[in-house]
């Protein structure tokens, strides 16, 4: 039996593809966000670009084609990036509450973690 490795098929990368480079419409463009850029630790204004379920494209830019693509304006509205931390042990160092906070101060919003030790008396 062959395994997938990759979560796209060859069309779909090619179709999102099509998409970022203006030979396809996106689905949704979601206009001028204030986005979250970690790696810089700045906040940008960007247009993202969205096609079925994926993001295709984030930056300055807007479509040329917009054939049916549904325009959302969030000026004003902040976009952040989220990011799962697999594995964590909060409660050896931090009660939960003040881990999740520091935790979202650097971009994770979702933590896969052992709570166990939170339901013993």
């Amino acid at each position: 039996m062959t395994q997938q490795r990759y979560p796209w098929r060859n069309r779909q990368i090619r179709q999102h593809i099509a998409v970022a480079s203006g030979k396809r419409a996106p689905t949704k463009v979601i206009k001028g966000a204030t986005c979250a850029h970690f790696g810089l630790r700045q906040w940008l204004t960007s247009n993202i670009w969205v096609f079925d379920d994926r993001i295709v494209y984030v930056g300055k830019e807007m479509p040329d084609n917009t054939n049916g693509t549904e325009i959302v304006d969030a000026t004003g509205y902040y976009a952040v990036p989220g990011y799962i931390e697999p594995h964590v042990h909060p409660f050896q160092a931090y009660n939960p509450h003040s881990f999740a906070h520091y935790a979202c101060q650097t971009g994770t919003s979702v933590l896969v973690a052992d709570n166990l030790f939170l339901h013993f008396d």
